[in-house]
């Protein structure tokens, strides 16, 4: 079962975006790249803006679906975390904010999957 990002902005677009994590793998070695598995259930497309690892803007691909995630499809995105010091074993904050403002963040354990 996924787990519901917490939206912390409130009102119109934001409330009918709905953005599950429905896996996520950290255990290659040194994590440097963070996969998480994202599944849009909402009414309303989303699109991926920024992405934030331990509070640190975080380089990503999202691969095929170029950021776009369309109702009820899910996406792959590879977070490449090297910029910050990770160390295994700890869990950190993981935020997802699309270009309509809307944050759902989730917590990942560095060394492990879901």
């Amino acid at each position: 079962m996924g787990l519901l990002g917490t939206l912390q902005a409130g009102g119109g677009q934001q409330i009918r975006q709905q953005l599950i994590l429905e896996a996520y793998d950290w255990s290659g070695c040194c994590p440097g790249n963070l996969k998480l598995w994202l599944r849009n259930v909402g009414p309303a497309l989303i699109v991926v803006g920024d992405i934030f690892v331990g509070g640190l803007r975080a380089s990503y691909n999202l691969g095929p679906c170029h950021g776009t995630i369309r109702i009820q499809d899910s996406c792959r995105a590879i977070v490449h975390t090297f910029q910050a010091t990770i160390i295994l074993g700890m869990e950190y904050p993981v935020k997802i904010v699309t270009v309509d403002g809307a944050i759902f963040s989730y917590s990942c354990k560095a060394g492990h999957r879901s």
